[in-house]
């Protein structure tokens, strides 16, 4: 049996590269840790997956990725507290980076392209909305089918 039922998004490959692109300029803008965080929206498990698995292995690798911060940051702060020296910690991480990852010319620019693509996005799931066929429900007609007094439910 499969893992999961996928449910991809309308426009499937292109709402993965549009989420792509927003999450990894979020976390660049978020965290200090800037690779860390990328790694979990860049590995090839993620990156390459169908389109249609996309969300649950997006998933699987968010909540990995959660785990493994937690159990890090829990590790550096019980390794802190134990050499008394836990005021000169990086706040969040208890891990100073050694280096600033963080641009704001190329965040700016990057949202800004993001934004622009976010709008595209939308004019191109409009048009295919109203160029998709309309599906009828119809419902079956209870009251015509035999009834049995044998039926046990």
């Amino acid at each position: 049996p499969p893992l999961a039922v996928p449910v991809p998004p309308p426009l499937e490959t292109r709402w993965r590269d549009l989420y792509i692109s927003w999450n990894s300029c979020f976390v660049s803008a978020e965290y200090a840790d800037v690779p860390r965080f990328l790694a979990q929206v860049l590995t090839p498990a993620v990156l390459e997956a169908p389109a249609s698995e996309y969300v649950l292995r997006r998933s699987l690798a968010l909540y990995v990725h959660i785990w493994a911060t937690v159990v890090r940051r829990q590790r550096a702060s019980a390794a802190a507290n134990a050499r008394g020296w836990r005021a000169q910690l990086a706040p969040g991480d208890g891990v100073r980076p050694r280096s600033c990852w963080r641009s704001a010319k190329l965040l700016r620019a990057w949202g800004e392209h993001n934004a622009a693509e976010a709008r595209l996005y939308e004019a191109e799931l409009a048009a295919a909305r109203a160029s998709s066929f309309t599906y009828r429900v119809i419902s079956p007609s209870w009251s015509r089918l035999p009834v049995s007094s044998n039926v046990v439910v």
